[in-house]
């Protein structure tokens, strides 16, 4: 007799594949340690292989949707999804997080208004505050714990 499988199990196997193939050889770019502390508390750490840590730094891919647009997005509204370009064939709606929370928007028209107003406003590089972080405030950034030191260097390669 076969075993059914549950969503659950799916998850996790799928997780555990994709934890696999990020560390063992090769790459191996996260170091992973598996911990059980009782019977029904067990997980894994990840942390990033220190090895790999200047590759990593220096090849970072910033996923588009982190990025500012160089073109006006698109408008949402009850009929059409916004935003990024490919949002019309994503799909993602304007309010996201889990569906199983069941938060429901009665009247979205003044959010898309507000959302789209937001949206019309053309970005710009604050070059005040980027110089001022680069200069004289560098302080600032070399306060961030040496833990947070990947997120400043994608946080300044963003900006």
């Amino acid at each position: 007799m076969k075993k059914k499988l549950k969503i659950k199990d799916i998850s996790i196997n799928l997780g555990d594949f994709f934890l696999s193939i990020l560390s063992n050889y090769p790459p191996q770019l996260f170091d992973r340690k598996y911990i059980k502390e009782s019977y029904n508390k067990e997980y894994y750490i990840l942390k990033i292989n220190e090895e790999y840590l200047d590759i990593i730094r220096n090849n970072i891919i910033i996923p588009p949707f982190s990025l500012p647009m160089i073109c006006e997005p698109e408008e949402w509204s009850c009929k059409s999804y916004g935003g990024f370009l490919e949002n019309k064939i994503i799909g993602e709606d304007i309010i996201t997080g889990s569906k199983m929370h069941g938060q429901k928007m009665e009247n979205k028209k003044p959010l898309y208004n507000a959302v789209n107003y937001l949206n019309s406003i053309k970005f710009c590089i604050n070059d005040l505050l980027f110089n001022y972080l680069n200069n004289e405030g560098k302080f600032l950034l070399d306060e961030i714990k040496a833990d947070d030191d990947l997120q400043r260097i994608i946080t300044l390669k963003i900006s």
